[in-house]
């Protein structure tokens, strides 16, 4: 007898279990119809699963939503109703059957379903949850914050439904509102920080990050720096004000959060990462310099370092894209080796020092054509950190580049770049490792190495890691024996050295000839780095490619570079001696090189003109803005 009990009870379980994998299926099929928008075939599945599983929600919610996607809203409130009538899930039936009223453009009716069914539910939390969602549904936002704001008054709990009641108001685009809940709710509680920065993140409407700025910063200048939400609301201000690219003001709130309080809190460290990310470099630079005097000295010794960084990138953003003279680029350079040089005089222990003397190898070497001073500092890394650093094999490499031993450089910087687990200081090997190849006639293995280094889309090399791979692939089309190539990296190789008159006579013929593949694209590079003894030479190289020229997509650029040129000549900042003789053999005499303000001026507005929404059509403005400031004076 007990078997046989055993045997039927078997039988029955294996029968509920088959059944319930055999529903499981089906719902899984309705529910690829219903992604599939499929939902006439998903009906009839959904239906007869919510016939055998009344209490089900799952069932029941999704039958509705496919009857309400075919607009069958008359069987959809029958259902719903019969639901009720049940007793099955009462709630969420009541909230679906306002949405469906609503839908059928009985608005007062739904209003009223919903508002007896919190009537009736008034202790339950959930009910305000269930229906303020429904209203939310059908947009109807006013209510459904009068629902939320019920809620906490019933309840006596200002606290409840913060997230819910901020994301209702963004919906109905009531901002102040909104931001307001929100940093309640961040004081509530502080990890709720990243949700809220989220949720602003995927409006992306700089109106609201604007209001929320400005209501966040009231908020923070009458709270205590002490308090536990203050760090993350100050994360959340500084990335508003920065996405709304109010430099000043981040500036000078993380300053004044700093000093506020009784121990180094780095806001500034922090968002001098972030100015530098942003090529606001004064503001970067002002970020760093405020922990000069820091009395904690390992603080005081980073930011000497980020310092010196900050004044290179700069400078290297600055003459990449020649935004400035070329002096005031050099005074960069000059401050970027004279800050690493005083950190190393202030500590010679400093942790990261290997960085900071391979800066200034690349300074002496890239800069000051100084291989003396670059041996130096050599000297000094080899002692600190022995042969085998990366550092060390990467500052000998660059060397090895610069005395023209391209063996040895290449040897030296694949095992720096073997030895290296830094992305930045990598992309540095891998680069000069491929000029290296290019100044040694080998363009094809040059190649092999820029390609990975190109797709670093952050790196400050990709640009120029870009530009060496096209020029060898142009080569190599024009001139498959590989003698342009040769030619042109032979030039390139004395430019890099500061050897300019033979580079100029190496490389006669590419820009003697406008009409060379190679001539745009020399003409930027020649005036970019040539010295200032030079500076006729540039305006008749600029002044012809872009008559000659005119369809070259380098045109704006050109245009740019002969306009800042001309700027500073009559300005006084270019004066071009005759009695020079450094490009006598490479000038022309009739070439014009004297200037009046108002010819400058037009150079501007000549860019303007033609490339109105180009790279520097902001900056031509502001030059001719500069000009006309100076008429009023």
């Amino acid at each position: 007898m007990l078997y046989r009990s055993i045997f039927f009870t078997g039988l029955i379980f294996l029968f509920f279990v088959d059944i319930g994998i055999s529903q499981n299926r089906d719902f899984q099929s309705a529910n690829r119809l219903m992604q599939q928008q499929n939902y006439e075939e998903a009906i009839p599945i959904l239906s007869e699963l919510h016939e055998q599983n009344p209490s089900s929600y799952v069932y029941f919610d999704r039958l509705i939503d496919a009857l309400i996607n075919v607009n069958n809203l008359n069987r959809a409130e029958e259902i719903v109703q019969k639901q009720i009538e049940r007793g099955f899930v009462t709630l969420q039936a009541k909230g679906k059957l306002g949405e469906i009223q609503h839908m059928k453009g009985n608005r007062d009716k739904a209003i009223e379903i919903w508002s007896e069914a919190i009537e009736n539910n008034s202790q339950n939390i959930q009910a305000y949850y269930t229906i303020a969602s429904s209203m939310n549904n059908r947009r109807e936002y006013d209510e459904a914050i009068k629902t939320y704001r019920q809620a906490q008054e019933i309840h006596n709990n200002q606290t409840l439904f913060l997230n819910e009641l901020a994301n209702t108001y963004m919906q109905a685009g009531r901002f102040d509102e909104s931001v307001s809940e929100y940093y309640r709710l961040i004081l509530e509680s502080p990890r709720q920080m990243a949700i809220v920065q989220q949720r602003f993140f995927q409006m992306q409407d700089n109106n609201l990050y604007e209001i929320a700025s400005f209501e966040l910063e009231d908020l923070m200048m009458d709270l205590s720096t002490s308090h536990e939400a203050y760090a993350e609301l100050y994360q959340l201000l500084s990335w508003l004000l920065l996405e709304t690219e109010e430099y000043e003001r981040a500036y000078n709130f993380a300053r004044f959060y700093e000093e506020e309080t009784s121990y180094t809190v780095y806001s500034l460290f922090s968002l001098g990462n972030r100015f530098l990310s942003a090529k606001q470099f004064p503001f970067a630079e002002n970020a760093y310099k405020y922990y000069n005097e820091s009395t904690n000295l390992t603080t005081r010794y980073r930011s000497f370092d980020e310092l010196s960084n900050t004044y290179l990138q700069w400078a290297q953003y600055a003459e990449q894209n020649n935004l400035v003279p070329a002096d005031s680029i050099r005074v960069l350079y000059q401050k970027s080796y004279d800050t690493s040089e005083e950190l190393i005089d202030q500590d010679s222990d400093y942790q990261q020092i290997n960085r900071v003397l391979a800066r200034l190898v690349d300074l002496s070497l890239d800069i000051f054509k100084d291989p003396e001073d670059a041996e130096k500092w050599f000297s000094k890394l080899q002692q600190n950190a022995g042969s085998d650093d990366p550092y060390t094999l990467y500052a000998e490499g660059r060397i090895s580049i610069f005395n023209n031993n391209f063996s040895r450089a290449r040897q030296q910087l694949a095992r720096a770049d073997r030895a290296t687990d830094q992305s930045d200081l990598s992309e540095k090997v891998r680069y000069f490792s491929a000029l290296s190849d290019f100044f040694a006639g080998d363009s094809e293995f040059a190649e092999i190495q820029l390609r990975s280094l190109e797709r670093r889309n952050s790196s400050y090399y990709a640009n120029d890691a870009i530009k060496l791979r096209i020029w060898i692939q142009d080569g190599l089309r024009a001139d498959t024996t590989g003698s342009v190539l040769d030619s042109l990296g032979e030039g390139m190789f004395s430019l890099h050295t500061g050897n300019f008159n033979n580079a100029l006579e190496i490389l006669e013929p590419i820009w003697d000839n406008p009409r060379n593949p190679f001539a745009d694209d020399l003409s930027v590079e020649l005036t970019s780095t040539l010295p200032e003894d030079f500076t006729a030479f540039k305006l008749q190289l600029l002044n012809r490619q872009i008559e000659t020229n005119s369809q070259t997509p380098l045109l704006e650029r050109l245009m740019w570079d002969r306009a800042l040129l001309v700027e500073q000549i009559v300005n006084g900042r270019i004066v071009i001696n005759r009695n020079l003789s450094a490009e006598d053999k490479f000038f022309s005499s009739d070439v014009k090189t004297e200037f009046t303000r108002d010819e400058s001026e037009e150079f501007f507005e000549d860019l303007v003109i033609s490339f109105p929404d180009g790279f520097y059509a902001s900056y031509a403005r502001e030059k001719l803005q500069q000009f006309q400031n100076g008429y009023l004076q």
